[in-house]
């Protein structure tokens, strides 16, 4: 029927054909997902395809092929280096309170808070050590550094500060806590803080520059082996 109008009218029809035109040569070479299908898809509806409306609909469905490929919202990844003192501050600060408290009293007479007095001292080293531990691996984690042990180290100490940290508050639970233990007690919510650092280390990444040059190398079997002999 498009073919038919055209040929009964084509001097009116014309600007509508460089505009298909125009949208064809927009669309060529990008993913099916974003233009392409968009016109298949209204052309089996029966509606027109114009430049407009690919303009219109162009940039949210790019900004939404963005999101689904990568699984979130764009936009957010520089927060990822620094996010994470957001809780690495507040629990290290809390904990720190902790710790230090029992100095020196842990060498002096641990024994005397209603638990043995090795567990007391461990107790009160974990917290402050694990403090340490913790504020260190956020610093690796926002450096982000180019030596691959380092930053294998920053996520060994966050994951040994979360367990630190994790073993204190649960020996603080079981000794004094859980005849009435309940949900609000915030130690119930700094384990599970500790336990989820444990768990989820840190969130670093190789650097833009090496994952860059790493990935302009041929992925051929010579390479592949120079790399094992690297490592």
């Amino acid at each position: 029927m498009f073919r038919n109008t055209c040929s009964l009218n084509r001097p009116v029809l014309r600007p509508i054909l460089n505009t298909r035109r125009n949208f064809a040569a927009h669309t060529r070479g990008m993913k099916p997902g974003v233009f392409a299908s968009l016109e298949i898809n209204m052309q089996q509806r029966g509606e027109n395809v114009t430049a407009d409306t690919a303009i219109e609909r162009g940039p949210v469905a790019r900004f939404l092929n963005t999101a689904a490929d990568a699984g979130r919202v764009p936009g957010f990844a520089w927060t990822s280096r620094f996010s994470h003192w957001l809780i690495r501050i507040p629990i290290a600060a809390v904990i720190w309170t902790y710790g230090i408290a029992k100095f020196p009293a842990a060498f002096t007479n641990p024994g005397d808070f209603g638990v043995p007095g090795i567990l007391y001292t461990l107790n009160a080293l974990g917290e402050v050590l694990g403090v340490i531990a913790l504020l260190v691996g956020g610093v690796i984690e926002t450096w982000n550094p180019r030596n691959k042990w380092l930053r294998l180290s920053g996520d060994f100490l966050t994951r040994s500060a979360g367990f630190a940290l994790a073993a204190a508050l649960g020996g603080v639970i079981v000794y004094f806590y859980l005849s009435a233990l309940s949900l609000q007690n915030p130690h119930v919510m700094q384990l599970g803080i500790a336990m989820y650092l444990m768990f989820r280390g840190n969130n670093t990444m190789m650097p833009p520059a090496v994952e860059a040059h790493r990935a302009s190398l041929p992925d051929d079997g010579s390479v592949t082996l120079i790399r094992r002999k690297v490592a």
